[in-house]
């Protein structure tokens, strides 16, 4: 006759089976467990795309987009027309990402990795990799993309980051004519959607006018 196989401490047998725990220990398990899910979830409990129906409106084919990162934390906010239209979402840390939609063409997908460059630019990835970058901030595959503005004129991906170098000029370089102080604004590239510019109104009236009048007055 064998000799009984030791049994462990009435802890750790508690713990081995879900009917033993009492409320303390119960509540332990459920906190490493969710602990472990939220520092690396898999990939079958993470929010999915919805299924973008085709030949629908710009504004319709992003709906799924919107829905996918209200369920992921992200405050999404949608501007169209009515060939085209633009999903932003963005982040205290400066983290973003866009998606745009243009009438007869596939749908882009643009995020931003929270940076502390002066300028960073905007990575393009497939739209089926967007759930990584907005539950663990992940990149996968991306593609920096040309940007097809040619006006010359300096570029920041972000409102957000032209306002920031309008205070910095303002600041460091305050600029003045008869006494003084140009105006200046930012506003969004008609040529591309990832860049903004800076203009000074005064300079407007001189003979040489800056490309986008028009979107700067805006």
């Amino acid at each position: 006759m064998t000799a009984p196989i030791p049994r462990p401490p009435g802890a750790w047998r508690a713990l081995a089976r879900d009917s033993h725990l009492n409320p303390e220990e119960r509540a332990a398990r459920d906190a490493v467990v969710a602990a472990q899910a939220l520092a690396d979830p898999p990939a079958s409990t993470l929010p999915q795309l919805p299924a973008v129906p085709d030949g629908a409106a710009p504004r319709k084919r992003l709906a799924p987009y919107q829905l996918l990162m209200d369920r992921t934390g992200w405050k999404a906010r949608l501007t169209w027309s009515a060939d085209q239209a633009r999903l932003e979402a963005f982040q205290p840390d400066g983290a973003a990402v866009m998606v745009t939609a243009v009438r007869d063409a596939d749908i882009n997908t643009y995020v931003l990795p929270a940076t502390q460059k002066a300028v960073p630019r905007w990575r393009l990835i497939h739209p089926s990799d967007l759930t990584a970058f907005l539950t663990r901030r992940q990149v996968i595959d991306p593609r920096i993309p040309t940007s097809p503005c040619a006006c010359g004129k300096r570029r920041y991906p972000t409102e957000s980051r032209a306002k920031a170098a309008i205070v910095d000029v303002t600041i460091h370089r305050v600029v003045k004519r008869h006494g003084l102080q140009y105006e200046r604004r930012a506003y969004r590239c008609p040529d591309d959607d990832r860049v903004w510019h800076l203009t000074s109104l005064p300079t407007w009236y001189g003979d040489k006018k800056p490309k986008h009048r028009k979107e700067a007055a805006r």
